[in-house]
């Protein structure tokens, strides 16, 4: 019988390591482990125990404790609360992962849970929370849970930053030169962002493109990215304009959290990407050349 997993995600895409968010419940029949993405600093000790060893809990990560208001649970009590609370043999597993927070299967005999490490801190109302979600999928319950997440992100393991080797000067446009007129029109000169161009994934052996993404932004690094399928002659300037300008957006306007969701592009930042003054027009433009951007 395949196992049953629910995940909870404080999710972070590949580009963007400071981006933050969560999702809800997500079933799926799955065999192997939840795969783990980003973020911030260094982990919470799990206390150990001599009666370990007789013990079906294990512990895989280990870090200096955060400050707290109260005594921090070992291993086993946490364990032994849910257990006592759900009415079921557990498993509980601690994790530094840095997307997966909360991952349950359920198995023949037993469910077996894996939490991030900060939930050694948690207080009575957030384990309360833990068991509904955990025991019920309570959506009340995940919001408690990603306020708790949001609040404790420091013990979330950062991605080992990588230098990025800067490349601007393209065949036919030059990011440097276009950046600095997008600055200069409509970010009051700002100097704090850099630009390059992306690397094409695309191998010798081309296969048509189903998507592409154009532009991105990265808050670490305060880099913009620019996709080099759009260095080309029939890409016209004002478009490659516009994707710096979007991405700029993102490195002037924080995401907004409604709801328990973040927006990336929320009401703010959609009513300033219509203030770019060739805006319809490269969004026409877009549209009648992706064919052809996806080929390249």
């Amino acid at each position: 019988m395949a196992a049953v997993q629910i995940a909870f995600d404080f999710d972070s895409s590949r580009a963007d390591a400071a981006r933050f968010g969560w999702g809800w419940l997500r079933k799926t029949p799955a065999p192997s482990p939840v795969a783990s993405t980003p973020l911030p600093r260094a982990p919470v000790t799990a206390s150990s125990s001599p009666a370990r060893a007789q013990d079906t809990t294990r512990r895989e990560a280990s870090a200096p404790a955060a400050a707290t208001d109260h005594e921090p649970h070992t291993t086993l009590g946490l364990e032994a609360q849910l257990r006592a609370s759900l009415g079921r043999a557990l498993r509980l597993t601690l994790t530094d992962n840095r997307r997966t927070m909360i991952s349950l299967r359920k198995r023949p005999g037993f469910t077996e849970l894996r939490l991030h490490h900060m939930f050694l801190r948690a207080d009575a109302s957030t384990v309360a929370a833990l068991c509904n979600y955990v025991g019920h999928g309570d959506r009340d319950a995940s919001l408690v849970l990603g306020r708790y997440i949001e609040q404790h992100r420091e013990g979330i393991r950062r991605r080992p930053s990588r230098v990025a080797q800067l490349s601007t000067s393209g065949v036919h446009h030059d990011l440097l030169e276009l950046l600095a007129a997008v600055n200069g029109s409509h970010f009051d000169g700002r100097d704090d962002v850099r630009i390059t161009w992306g690397r094409d994934p695309q191998t010798s052996k081309r296969r048509a493109r189903r998507s592409i993404k154009l532009g991105s932004y990265c808050s670490r690094d305060r880099l913009i990215r620019v996709h080099p399928t759009l260095d080309a002659e029939f890409v016209p300037r004002y478009f490659v304009e516009y994707i710096i300008y979007h991405e700029m957006l993102h490195h002037v306007l924080p995401p907004v959290v409604r709801g328990g969701r973040r927006q990336l592009h929320g009401r703010d930042f959609k009513r300033l990407e219509q203030q770019f003054p060739l805006y319809a027009q490269a969004l026409r433009w877009e549209s009648d050349n992706l064919d052809r951007l996806l080929r390249r």
